[in-house]
């Protein structure tokens, strides 16, 4: 299987991916890591030019494009049918602020990636991470990197759109297994988990294993491997709700709203009734001994401990519907 594997500078996207080939390992896969920044590199080498890689936006644009031209066909013809490979970039360069596109659709087409993903993280550990790097140092605000990565990820939407691909997006710090599960087990449902995360605190331990549990059936994306916390400014809550609703739950299989203590919680509220607008199963768990039930219109089927939930998963569920299980 081919991915291509997108995220903006600092994102944490080769991080990841590499965990995730570790993971493989372990499961006897093995992918191969090729990142279009070294292919790129080896192409100016070739043509016995030198730039050193703070200066590499620093190219003329035209000479650019013919760089990458070059490291693409590079790739594809290094590539069989039966390698298993990531292959790590950007969409676009943010440089003197301009966005600069890295790729086009005949890049895209003549690889012809069988799945997309893109990695993104709290925008605050990106801006910290790029100030640390000489090229970057000062030159971004969070509001750059905030929309950096909103465009990062829509123009990966686009492409896997033009090709009918699919796409989702994880956080760099999520679980190995479930880009793993995306590329080897494809038949295995996805979930989102929706929680009360402002209201965890000394209830982390329950929701982790809750968490846990749910992915031995499902493919789970876990809101809470990015959370920008209790100080963020608006443009990143604005951000944030975008993020959960059309990168998650729009591209997951079901929701599943676990409510770990009994809070009101807008979040929670949001996503179950967005989910429920996109057609998705929508299971809600309430704490034990609550008997009100406030998203009965909204929840396909509201349970009263994690324990009834995962005997209906168990007895029902997946009884039905055969073709989900993991």
């Amino acid at each position: 299987m081919k991915v291509l594997c997108t995220g903006i500078s600092g994102s944490g996207r080769e991080e990841y991916l590499k965990r995730v080939i570790g993971f493989a390992e372990k499961k006897g896969e093995k992918i191969k890591l090729y990142s279009i920044g070294d292919l790129l590199q080896e192409q100016y080498q070739r043509a016995n030019v030198t730039y050193p890689g703070k200066n590499i936006l620093e190219v003329r644009e035209n000479e650019l494009k013919l760089a990458l031209c070059g490291a693409y066909d590079n790739l594809t013809n290094r590539l069989t049918k039966k390698d298993d490979i990531f292959v790590s970039t950007h969409t676009n360069f943010f440089w003197r602020d301009t966005l600069i596109p890295s790729h086009n659709h005949v890049h895209i087409g003549r690889l012809n990636p069988d799945l997309f993903i893109t990695i993104i993280d709290d925008t605050r550990r990106i801006e910290e991470r790029l100030n640390g790097r000489e090229q970057w140092s000062g030159k971004l605000t969070n509001r750059d990197v905030e929309l950096w990565q909103n465009v990062e990820v829509n123009n990966t939407q686009r492409d896997a759109d033009y090709l009918k691909r699919k796409h989702y997006v994880l956080a760099s710090l999520e679980e190995p297994a479930v880009l793993y599960n995306f590329m080897f087990k494809p038949d295995m449902n996805s979930a989102y988990v929706s929680y009360p995360m402002s209201h965890t605190g000394d209830e982390q331990l329950t929701v982790n294993k809750f968490v846990t549990k749910l992915r031995t059936y499902f493919n789970v994306i876990n809101p809470g491997t990015i959370e920008i916390g209790k100080n963020a400014k608006e443009i990143a809550e604005r951000q944030t709700v975008y993020r959960d609703i059309n990168w998650w739950i729009r591209e997951t299989d079901i929701t599943v709203a676990f409510f770990h203590v009994w809070v009101a919680s807008m979040g929670v509220a949001t996503e179950i009734r967005e989910s429920k607008n996109y057609g998705k199963d929508t299971f809600v768990i309430l704490p034990q001994g609550i008997k009100y039930g406030p998203f009965e219109k909204a929840a396909t089927k509201i349970f009263y401990s994690p324990e009834e939930f995962f005997t209906f998963l168990e007895n029902d569920y997946f009884r039905k519907d055969r073709h989900n299980t993991a």
